[in-house]
């Protein structure tokens, strides 16, 4: 008993010691355990502020947004209205392009008929005018050809009693620079070796008759393929003796004269080289007589015929020069 009242303070002491120490234990545990929830803490704070962040973030990102949907819903809007001008702007312009076009094909069709209506005019007009002038062309070429007629007789009678001036009975049209008109009695030609020893041939003739003409002695020319004529009328050289013998009135200014010729050479050689050229010299014989209607339709008649000629090129050119 007095043993344990001894020892009594030592046992208090021991297991007071051994509480403290647990005790410490315990409190450093809870110390731990308090840091760690700190740091769990603030932790979870860093969270929570950066979900702050993020949210007023989003938050400002969904007001953009609102506020973009709010302009382009007012633009929505707007392009709306705008688009029900235009349709109902659009609605009235094809009612009126409507009413337009319908006018339009009215005054088309009377301006069509009124077009067909002055065509026709100008065609009866076109018509009445050639006949006039093809009946004045017959007329004249007729009168020409019995002037023509009464001209050969007179030269026949000429070389049969002797030289004698001839003046034609048709009083001819003046023109300017044209030279007195006279139609002597032929010369008898001067007979060259060839014509020697081919007397009287019509080759012998109308290459002499030729060479007058290109030494421009027109008047002898003339003489000599009438008398190429009158001897080989079918001959090999008919064609171009007939157009060399209009080609010698023309250059001696007998314009009425050569259109016979020419015209001879378009009748009865139509088909040969020279029947082009006769046209076109035609043509011009009549511009001489200051005839221009007559020799414009001259020329459309050359174009008709002989369209791939040169004569058809000249005489497009001189219609060209006529407008």
């Amino acid at each position: 008993m007095s043993f344990l009242l001894v020892c009594s303070p030592f046992l208090v002491q021991c297991a007071m010691q051994k509480d403290f120490v647990s005790l410490d234990l315990r409190v450093r545990n809870m110390d731990n355990r308090m840091i760690k929830t700190e740091e769990d803490l603030r932790a979870s704070q860093n969270a929570f502020d950066r979900a702050q962040k993020q949210i007023a973030q989003q938050g400002l990102l969904i007001d953009d947004l609102k506020s973009g949907m709010l302009q382009t819903h007012g633009k929505l809007d707007e392009s709306s209205r705008s688009y029900q001008a235009l349709l109902a702007e659009n609605k009235g312009l094809k009612k009126q392009l409507a009413g337009s076009v319908g006018e339009m094909a009215g005054k088309m069709t009377a301006l069509s008929e009124q077009v067909g209506q002055t065509a026709s005019e100008v065609e009866e007009v076109k018509a009445a005018r050639l006949r006039e002038e093809t009946e004045r062309v017959m007329r004249e070429a007729k009168a020409a050809e019995e002037a023509a007629a009464k001209a050969k007789e007179k030269a026949t009678a000429a070389r049969k009693g002797g030289p004698k001036n001839i003046e034609p009975a048709i009083s001819k049209k003046k023109v300017k620079n044209a030279e007195p008109t006279v139609h002597e009695a032929p010369a008898k030609p001067k007979q060259d070796g060839a014509s020697q020893k081919q007397p009287g041939t019509g080759g012998g003739l109308y290459d002499k008759a030729l060479a007058q003409f290109q030494a421009k002695k027109f008047k002898e020319s003339h003489d000599l393929f009438s008398k190429y004529l009158e001897k080989s009328p079918k001959g090999e050289h008919a064609a171009e003796a007939r157009y060399f013998l209009g080609e010698s009135l023309f250059n001696r200014n007998e314009y009425e004269l050569s259109i016979l010729e020419y015209q001879r050479v378009i009748d009865e050689f139509h088909g040969a080289a020279k029947a082009p050229a006769a046209l076109l010299k035609q043509g011009q014989a009549f511009e001489k007589l200051n005839d221009v209607g007559t020799a414009k339709m001259v020329y459309y008649k050359l174009m008709d015929d002989f369209p791939k000629s040169d004569e058809a090129a000249r005489a497009k050119t001189r219609l060209d020069a006529m407008k």
